[in-house]
């Protein structure tokens, strides 16, 4: 196995990643401790899924497989992630949902309701990117009901957002209005610039669409 995986990583340029941390993660992968090996795998898989996507998916696969046999829910969760995350560049929507289902259920099995909420956030982006704005609408509300639990303002605010967007693709104007407005309360209280510039240009649109010409224009000038 180590030899196979050796052989596969060889044929991948370290110059894209970088020579010294490409070569540290090799000598991680070469050792006997399954576990160092599985997070090097999911480390390099991460470098690669850029310049080397097919690479990147040959090592995120890999790192399952390992984390299956030692029946390590954590790493399968983060290999199954890295997959759902490279399926979904590769607009294979079918099999990035299919991964980020399995990494959530790993998830909430190892109690990590955190990585649970940002899971069902990406199911949501996944379909969203797929055009199942229904489907990605209500997924983005459970991971809204699962984010609100933590109290992260910023997290929240940004989910606000997503799910303002799904409303304004269903032409729920007034839901995405108020989900724009409850976003950029949060957003104020923590002063996060660039996101309440991107909020005003958003409601700029959604007022465009109600035809409210001046509140648009208002909503223009504060972006």
């Amino acid at each position: 196995m180590k030899k196979l995986l050796l052989i596969v990583l060889l044929s991948c340029p370290s110059f894209f990643v970088g020579a010294q941390i490409h070569d540290s993660l090799l000598e991680r992968i070469a050792v006997t401790n399954d576990t160092t090996q599985i997070e090097a795998l999911v480390s390099l898989s991460q470098l690669y899924s850029h310049e080397k996507p097919d690479s990147s998916l040959l090592l995120a696969r890999q790192a399952v497989n390992i984390a299956s046999k030692q029946s390590n829910l954590f790493w399968q969760a983060r290999a199954h992630a890295m997959l759902g995350l490279q399926f979904k560049r590769q607009k294979a929507f079918i099999q990035a949902n299919m991964h980020c289902s399995l990494a959530k259920t790993k998830w909430q099995t190892v109690g990590d309701n955190a990585r649970v909420a940002t899971m069902q956030a990406n199911i949501g982006t996944v379909y969203k990117n797929s055009g199942q704005y229904d489907s990605s609408l209500f997924s983005h509300l459970e991971a809204f009901a699962l984010r609100e639990r933590s109290g992260k303002a910023a997290e929240i605010a940004n989910l606000q957002s997503s799910i303002a967007s799904r409303y304004y693709e269903l032409k729920g104007y007034s839901e995405a209005l108020l989900q724009q407005k409850t976003a950029l309360l949060n957003d104020q209280k923590i002063g996060d610039v660039p996101h309440i510039a991107s909020l005003y240009s958003n409601m700029d649109l959604i007022y465009y669409q109600i035809e409210n010409y001046k509140q648009a224009i208002d909503c223009f000038e504060q972006a």
